[in-house]
C-alpha cells in the first residue's frame, strides 16, 4: 500500500515501485507534496482509482510511468503543469473514454507519449498534438478507437526526431501519405488493423532505418503492388536479424545474415 506517509519524503527524487502487488491501492494526494520528484515508475502494481490532481505539483518530473495497472477516471488537467516532463507512459489502464486529453498537449518537452490500450476515441492527430509536441520521438496510440486520417505536410514537424509511430488497431482511414517519407529516422511503423486504403507510397522506401513495418488487416489497402523503392528496402532490411515485415496477418520470419 502507498499511504499518505509518502508525503513526508520531501527530498525524494526517484520513486520506483514497479512489479509490486499493491493490491488495488489508489495513489494518495500526498504524492503532490514530493516537489523534488524527477522520476516516478509504478508499472504493473495493480493500482486502481484515478490519478490525483495533486500530481501537477510535482513540477520537476521528467519521467512518469504507470503502465499496466487499473487506473481509471480522467487524466487530470493539472498534468499539463508538468512542463519538464519528457516521458509519459499510461498505457494499458482503464482511463475514461473520450478524446485524447488536451492537457497532454501542454507538455511541450515530451519525447515519449505512450497511451495505448485505453479507451480514447476521436482524432488520432489533434491539431495541438502536431503544433505543440514537436519533440516527440516515440508515439504509441495503438489498440484504442482513434479515427481520422494521417496528416500530410504537418508530419514534417516530427521529421528530425520521430523513431517510433505505432497506430495499430484503431479506426484510422484514408491513405498513407507520401509525406511519410519525411520521417527519415523512423525505425518502427505500425499501421495494422485500421481502415487505410489506396496504394503504398514509394516514399516508404526512403525510410532506411526502418526495422519494423506492420500494415496488415487494412482491407482496402493495396498490399499486392509493392513499389520498387519499398521492395528494395525490404530486400535490404529483411536480410538483417531485427527486421519484421508484416504485410498481412502472418509474420514473415527475418532471414539471418550468413
Amino acid at each position: 500500500e502507498v499511504g499518505p506517509e509518502v508525503g513526508g519524503l520531501r527530498s525524494l527524487t526517484d520513486l520506483d515501485m514497479s512489479y509490486n502487488n499493491l493490491g488495488g491501492t489508489t495513489l494518495p494526494s500526498e504524492l503532490g507534496l514530493l516537489s523534488n520528484l524527477e522520476f516516478i515508475r509504478c508499472d504493473e502494481c495493480q493500482l486502481t482509482g484515478a490519478l490525483p490532481t495533486e500530481i501537477g505539483e510535482c513540477t520537476k518530473l521528467e519521467s512518469l510511468s504507470f503502465e499496466t495497472n487499473s487506473i481509471g477516471g480522467t487524466i487530470p488537467t493539472e498534468i499539463g503543469q508538468l512542463t519538464s516532463l519528457q516521458h509519459l507512459n499510461l498505457n494499458t489502464n482503464d482511463l475514461e473514454p473520450g478524446a485524447i486529453p488536451s492537457a497532454l498537449f501542454r507538455l511541450t518537452q515530451l519525447t515519449t507519449l505512450n497511451i495505448y490500450s485505453n479507451s480514447f476515441r476521436g482524432p488520432a492527430f489533434p491539431n495541438d498534438l502536431l503544433s505543440n509536441l514537436t519533440n516527440l520521438q516515440r508515439i504509441n496510440f495503438s489498440a484504442m478507437s482513434l479515427s481520422g486520417t494521417i496528416p500530410t505536410t504537418e508530419l514534417s514537424v516530427w521529421a528530425p526526431w520521430l523513431t517510433r509511430l505505432q497506430l495499430g488497431r484503431n479506426n484510422i482511414s484514408g491513405t498513407i501519405p507520401t509525406e511519410i517519407g519525411t520521417l527519415t529516422r523512423l525505425q518502427v511503423l505500425v499501421l495494422e488493423r485500421n481502415s487505410l486504403s489506396g496504394s503504398l507510397p514509394s516514399e516508404l522506401g526512403e525510410l532506411s532505418d526502418l526495422g519494423t513495418l506492420h500494415l496488415g488487416s487494412n482491407r482496402r489497402l493495396n498490399l499486392r503492388d509493392v513499389p520498387p523503392e519499398l521492395e528494395s528496402l525490404l530486400r535490404a532490411n529483411l536480410a538483417t536479424e531485427d527486421f519484421l515485415y508484416r504485410p498481412q496477418d502472418e509474420i514473415l520470419p527475418p532471414t539471418r545474415k550468413r
